[in-house]
């Protein structure tokens, strides 16, 4: 325990008295909106778990502000979907089951009774899964587990974080050294959280097969490769390729400089480029948009939790993400 003021040692073992002083309003009104607003914050940039810390905060002081009955609730249905989000689920139906409990209207109150018995059937997945395997129990890795699930120490079983896995997770070294001493492969722990990992794994890996699904077909209305290949070859000193394929910058750039043959060169490898590649990386570099209708159509067939959300952003590349599934179905991908 240290001074306050200037940092000196006050005690090393007594514990610190604090008078009970009750606080003012205005000073629980004003943490209350701070927590709130923090809390809303993290929600918007996806920072579910610090979100639900900050609204948990605001819960505790709002019994201080006015209208506190409709700020409990509107905070509380914020912690809710927060905690839902990060896949605590038990927590997040016992929220919606309070908010059902104080809530009134009839579909609303519905809603919220539907969350609560989802979530908690979820919930409840998870720990008979988790206790089926042995929550304590450390196992070696199979197959694909070390791209996704928590990664421990093979000696001293101490969580590692993803700076030291970096490199194990891409197959860049084989074995891992912790601070421990101990040099060799990670273990992995069946418990709730490696099996939320793995259920996040597996509705990524369904959204990446609806992704090429969509992206393998033809779009008779979008940009054609060969179109663009040939304008590529004919036309390239002007960028007219460029022009087609929607990059206007790009064009403006080849027209300046197309006295010289610096563009043509340029154009050339480029038609190359695009008669060599795969359909799948054709569209989702250059269709995307006709991609994006096409998913939601495909998306109604395998629905997967409620608090999912679909997205198209590409984080890796498109021929990586067909040789990950390396399935029949996407076989003859690259030979179109």
């Amino acid at each position: 325990m240290t001074c306050h003021n200037c940092d000196k040692v006050v005690s090393m073992s007594a514990v610190p008295y604090v008078p009970e002083v009750p606080a003012e309003k205005n000073v629980l009104e004003e943490a209350f909106e701070n927590w709130f607003n923090d809390g809303k914050l993290d929600f918007e940039q996806g920072k579910f778990e610090d979100a639900a810390v900050d609204f948990k905060e605001a819960l505790k002081r709002v019994k201080g502000v006015e209208d506190s009955a409709g700020k409990e609730f509107e905070v509380r249905k914020y912690l809710a979907e927060s905690l839902e989000k990060a896949e605590k689920f038990a927590e997040a139906a016992q929220q919606y089951g309070l908010l059902a409990e104080n809530c009134s209207a009839g579909d609303l109150k519905a809603r919220f009774q539907e969350n609560a018995g989802r979530l908690r059937s979820a919930a409840a997945e998870l720990a008979d899964l988790a206790s089926s395997a042995g929550e304590d129990t450390f196992q070696e890795l199979a197959g694909d587990e070390r791209k996704f699930v928590p990664l421990y120490c093979g000696d001293c079983k101490r969580l590692l974080n993803e700076g030291v896995v970096f490199g194990f997770r891409r197959r860049k070294v084989e074995v891992l050294r912790c601070f421990c001493g101990f040099e060799g492969r990670p273990l992995t722990k069946h418990d709730a959280v490696y099996w939320a990992a793995v259920r996040a794994a597996q509705g990524y890996k369904s959204r990446k097969e609806l992704v090429l699904k969509a992206a393998s077909q033809k779009f008779p209305q979008g940009r054609d490769k060969v179109v663009a290949g040939l304008l590529a070859i004919f036309l390239g000193d002007f960028g007219i390729h460029k022009w087609y394929l929607g990059e206007r910058s790009a064009c403006f750039i080849y027209l300046l400089f197309c006295w010289t043959f610096i563009p043509w060169i340029l154009a050339f490898f480029e038609a190359v480029q695009y008669f060599t590649m795969s359909q799948v990386s054709w569209n989702l570099n250059y269709n995307v948009d006709h991609v994006l209708a096409s998913v939601p159509a495909a998306a109604e067939e395998e629905p997967g939790p409620a608090h999912e959300v679909f997205s198209m952003e590409i984080t890796e590349d498109p021929e990586d993400m067909i040789d990950d599934l390396s399935g029949p179905d996407y076989s003859n991908h690259k030979r179109d």
